[in-house]
């Protein structure tokens, strides 16, 4: 007897289907999980810190100023030229400067004279030596100055001189009386001898009562007088002797004199001269600038003078000089929160926005630098930390047709590492656990 297969209802074949349908369903949903969750757990992603940025050149642009300002005399650039350092660039008129430089100049000159003079004077020099003004005294107010002094010099020696010679013609004069003195003193001195030697004979007649004792008194009372003359002339003698002293004393006193009163004045001279020393420096200054030169070569950049006979204001902004010759480099902002995560020397990736930046090859370069403290920016109230990223040396070769040119913007990609998926998705919901655990 041969048995038929049993045929299961309708509803129960559909059921089984569904549950087989289900298990394999559950199997790929949890191949799934475990694929995700593998490669949630494993597979590293790049981080970044995102910032836009500018192109700039690595010394910045620069301002071209006048510290006093003027008439303008003469522009010789516009926008967009190419200048080389120390290339002329505005000309302000110079007839205030040259005329203040001149003044302080005569002044300068004349100290310099009447230096020469004193200095001279206090050496006891009997010619001036003029030093630096000898090679200018073609200029005829250099010369001027120069003769004036050496009238100076020379009244002022010869009076010192003739005043020296009177009172030398004084000692010869003092001289001449010692010498008539002395004759007067060697006289008496003899008289004085020959009274005495008669004095000691008659002595010797009155002790044999030769004489009478009048006549040893008048020869005693003449020794008396002629020994009181030779000592009054000598006393003379002394005392013109001490004139001439005296005089040699006035003599060198006026040698004295006249090198204090010199030194004296070269000092507050040399005062003088040293202050408009600094003050025609000064004078050189304002007119060797009003000459305005390229501070470095690069490319007028908005320039603001257009007028001749115009005037600039003191410190007023004249034009830009964008530098050539300097590397290319960016600078961007950096969100307060994002900081913490960049660091000198991080590769940076950077995207310019120019052309079709779609097309535009992306850069690489290094961070170099981060400002150590927050910048506000004065008009939004938002803080930054800006930073800088040197371009690599080929990057304007990966560029081809297109040209950098500060002012590009670009966005940079700082790269701080490598983190699994895993790790971004769960770092929110850990960080609000563990505030949320500190904060019970």
């Amino acid at each position: 007897m041969v048995s038929e297969p049993i045929s299961l209802p309708a509803p129960g074949r559909a059921q089984a289907k569904i549950r087989q349908l289900s298990r394999v369903g559950l199997g790929i949903a949890f191949l799934l999980i475990v694929v995700i969750g593998g490669w949630l757990s494993l597979a590293p992603l790049s981080s970044a810190v995102i910032a836009g940025g500018t192109i700039v050149v690595e010394t910045a642009v620069k301002k071209v100023q006048h510290s006093t300002g003027g008439i303008v005399s003469e522009i010789y650039v516009q926008d967009g030229d190419h200048v080389n350092l120390g290339d002329p660039l505005i000309l302000l008129d110079d007839t205030v400067a040259k005329a203040s430089r001149d003044i302080y100049q005569s002044q300068v000159d004349e100290m310099l004279a009447r230096q020469s003079r004193l200095q001279a004077e206090v050496n006891g020099a009997s010619t001036i030596d003029f030093g630096t003004l000898e090679a200018r005294k073609e200029n005829s107010e250099v010369a001027e100055l120069m003769a004036r002094e050496q009238r100076v010099f020379d009244t002022r020696l010869q009076s010192k001189i003739s005043q020296q010679n009177q009172l030398r013609e004084r000692i010869g004069q003092i001289n001449q009386e010692i010498e008539g003195l002395q004759s007067q003193a060697a006289a008496a001195e003899t008289s004085t001898q020959l009274v005495q030697k008669e004095l000691d004979g008659v002595r010797d007649l009155y002790a044999k009562n030769l004489v009478s004792i009048t006549r040893v008194n008048n020869l005693e009372r003449d020794l008396a007088s002629l020994q009181g003359q030779n000592g009054q002339l000598l006393a003379e003698i002394a005392r013109a002797r001490g004139r001439i002293i005296e005089t040699e004393l006035q003599i060198s006193q006026l040698d004295t004199d006249y090198r204090d009163n010199s030194l004296a004045t070269l000092s507050d001279t040399q005062a003088q001269l040293a202050e408009l020393n600094e003050r025609l420096t000064a004078a050189q200054d304002q007119l060797d600038r009003v000459m305005i030169r390229a501070p470095r070569e690069g490319i007028v950049h908005e320039l603001s003078v257009h007028t001749v006979g115009g005037v600039v204001g003191a410190g007023e902004l004249l034009m830009e000089i964008i530098p050539t010759a300097d590397k290319l480099v960016i600078d961007a902002k950096v969100a307060p929160q994002d900081v913490d995560r960049v660091s000198i020397g991080q590769e940076v990736h950077i995207h310019l926005h120019a052309g079709n930046s779609r097309m535009t090859p992306d850069l690489v370069g290094t961070l170099t630098r981060v400002s150590p403290d927050l910048v506000v920016d004065d008009r939004t109230g938002y803080g930054y930390y800006t930073v800088r990223v040197a371009l690599e040396d080929d990057a304007q070769e990966k560029l081809e047709d297109l040209t950098l040119i500060p002012g590009m913007a670009a966005t940079i990609y700082i790269q701080t590492g490598a983190r699994t998926a895993l790790e971004y998705l769960s770092k929110p919901l850990v960080e609000q656990i563990s505030k949320t655990f500190q904060e019970r």
